[in-house]
């Protein structure tokens, strides 16, 4: 009978600890899913249903077959789901992630970043048993920090949510121009824009109803840039161009309706960017000055019309459309040819982008709106080409056809990289169709461009050799013109904090291999000699006399023009007395601190500066 007693306790017991054992150790059970707008074909917005199932595993992430996935939405996957374990506090070695993505009746083949915010929210519904409302759509890339990203469409893929009945969309924080553009469709459907900057934010509003801090339609003021000068010579022709951005964006201001408070303000933001450009300039990051006016200068110019309701797609696109027909360009020789190559790129970007415009589709009235922003890109990169391509064409002519072979190769090694993101593709694409035009060394830069984009994004690197890379490609000796501008771009990117360095290494790389690519092309042109004349520095002292110089001769030229006030720097000698002050001031805040300046920032569009599928110029 004891015998008895003690196997029924011990039945008992091992029936219990194995309850026990199952309760305990499938901690990776949930699933959840949410509503993705995405952009597909030339069909514009449609609503994609993406869910994430979690079982027992061993950390790995299994994505949908059909439609078939790029690698740019499986590292998207990968990083996303990562975050949320650590956001919940979980080991993501004891599970395994199931994610289906929805629609293959609409599309085959799914690629892009822009669900990354989306896989984030959802792995941690899952992991905490939250379920998602139905009445919500998100779409926003993310990185590793955590920090939701832009994404194309924002417009196309409201009217997507819209169009299925969904009360809300969580998006990344939208610039100035597609608040204007939204603006109607939330007025006119009662759709909400929930505006994220990070994760957290989407995981709050999309799981808990708390919504983020009300982001006004005007955008926080970013204030001067907080970065070491940066000096660097024979950026010639480039200083010229980079001013002429400048006085385009200052134009554009001086436009802009100011009939209310909203406007009033609008106005003020974008003037006090334009000394925020004109400062980033006088610091040497000639580049960086010149991306945000071209950027802020197409916002400003749909603002524009949004508010006076002077719309005429037809009149502008017939505007473009002749300033890339009396595009002509000079003839490339030994010291002209890196400008005109920079230009034949800017003229076949342009071209591309206003060929992509259907004017019949853009119907309505936000429609249009949407279709005149996109169309501004085309108008600005049709203006720096010509303005790149107003160079000297006296000197020895070089004979192009001796960089076709090389062009050939450049090209083939994109090809056979199995580049899968949408825009590293592109790239491709256009060198493709500059090689057939015959013009190869416009190919060369467009492929050379793809083939690092894409090498930085499979390699990916921890902080600390990232941090390396970044400090050793910023110290390099630049030798090309291009190499150069975009070196003082990515050593301004490496100034804005951790989360800013993925951004600064892609084009700090990018610079060095063309200065490869150059190099090569002169050689086979039979080119003798660099084109640099300094090594980079970085200083605290005042930029150099030939920048400062150009300034000079530029605040002049504004006066003479009577543009707005605000861009004079005013007497002589109160501009040498706010140089000396602002030595001053870094020298100090520098000795604390050398490397750990920071700037304001409001758009992530490079955050306006840093992405690099931002880099417009």
């Amino acid at each position: 009978m004891g015998k008895i007693m003690v196997k029924t306790s011990t039945l008992t017991l091992s029936f219990a600890l194995l309850l026990f054992f199952s309760i305990s150790f499938s901690i990776c059970s949930g699933n959840a899913s949410i509503s993705v707008p995405a952009i597909v074909g030339d069909n514009g917005g449609e609503l994609v249903s993406l869910s994430v199932k979690l079982i027992d595993g061993h950390g790995d992430i299994y994505i949908t077959t059909s439609p078939r996935t790029g690698v740019s939405t499986q590292e998207s996957a990968e990083n996303s789901v990562e975050l949320a374990f650590k956001k919940s506090n979980r080991d993501i070695l004891s599970c395994d992630t199931i994610i289906h993505i929805g629609g293959k009746n609409i599309a085959s083949y799914v690629d892009g970043p822009s669900a990354g915010a989306a896989f984030s929210v959802l792995t941690f519904a899952a992991l905490n048993s939250i379920t998602i409302p139905e009445n919500i759509a998100i779409t926003g890339a993310t990185n590793i920090y955590g920090s939701v990203e832009p994404v194309g469409g924002l417009f196309e893929k409201t009217k997507a949510a819209i169009n299925g009945g969904k009360k809300y969309i969580v998006t990344p924080l939208n610039t100035i121009a597609e608040r204007v553009i939204l603006k109607p469709l939330k007025e006119k459907y009662g759709i909400a824009v929930i505006e994220v900057s990070n994760i957290d934010e989407a995981i709050t509003f999309v799981l808990y109803g708390k919504e983020p801090q009300l982001r006004e339609l005007t955008p926080v003021d970013r204030g001067m840039p907080n970065v070491t000068v940066f000096v660097t010579g024979g950026l010639g022709k480039f200083n010229d161009v980079a001013l002429e951005m400048l006085r385009l964006e200052n134009e554009s201001v001086s436009r802009l309706p100011d009939h209310d408070n909203d406007s009033i303000q609008i106005k003020q933001y974008f003037a006090n960017e334009v000394k925020r450009q004109m400062e980033l300039f006088k610091l040497g990051y000639v580049f960086s000055a010149a991306n945000e006016a071209f950027l802020n200068y197409i916002d400003i110019e749909t603002v524009g019309v949004v508010g006076t309701g002077n719309l005429d797609l037809e009149q502008k696109y017939n505007e473009i459309n002749s300033c890339l027909g009396a595009f002509t360009p000079k003839a490339k020789t030994k010291d002209n040819f890196e400008y005109v190559i920079g230009s034949e790129l800017r003229e076949e970007w342009a071209t591309k982008k206003l060929n992509g415009i259907n004017l019949s589709k853009s119907q309505l009235f936000e429609e249009k709106y949407y279709a005149f922003n996109e169309m501004m890109y085309a108008d600005a990169w049709c203006k720096i080409a010509n303005q790149l391509n107003a160079v000297d064409a006296t000197g020895q002519v070089l004979d192009e056809m001796k960089w076709k072979e090389f062009s050939s190769k450049i090209i083939a090694d994109a090809d056979n990289l199995g580049i899968t993101s949408a825009e590293w593709k592109a790239r491709v694409e256009n060198a493709k169709h500059l090689f057939e035009r015959g013009k190869y060394g416009a190919a060369v830069y467009d492929a050379v461009f793809a083939i690092e984009m894409h090498k930085a994004d499979t390699n990916p690197q921890d902080a600390a050799t990232l941090k390396q890379n970044v400090e050793k490609f910023a110290s390099e000796k630049r030798v090309s013109i291009w190499g150069k501008i975009y070196q003082t771009q990515g050593v301004f990117l490496s100034q804005g904090g951790e989360g800013e360095l993925p951004g600064a290494y892609k084009i700090l790389v990018y610079a060095a291999a063309l200065d490869n690519a150059t190099l090569e092309m002169k050689q086979l042109a039979g080119v003798s000699g660099n084109v640099s004349d300094a090594s980079p520095q970085l200083s605290q002292s005042s930029q150099s006399p030939q920048i400062w110089q150009t300034w000079q001769d530029y605040s002049q030229n504004l006066d003479k023009t009577k543009v707005s006030e605000y861009l004079f720097f005013g007497s002589l000698a109160l501009i040498f007395a706010a140089v000396v002050l602002l030595m001053l001031l870094r020298k100090r805040k520098n000795a604390r601190s050398a490397s750990s300046g920071k700037y304001p920032q409001y758009r992530n569009k490079t955050s306006k500066t840093s992405r690099i599928k931002n880099i417009k110029y």
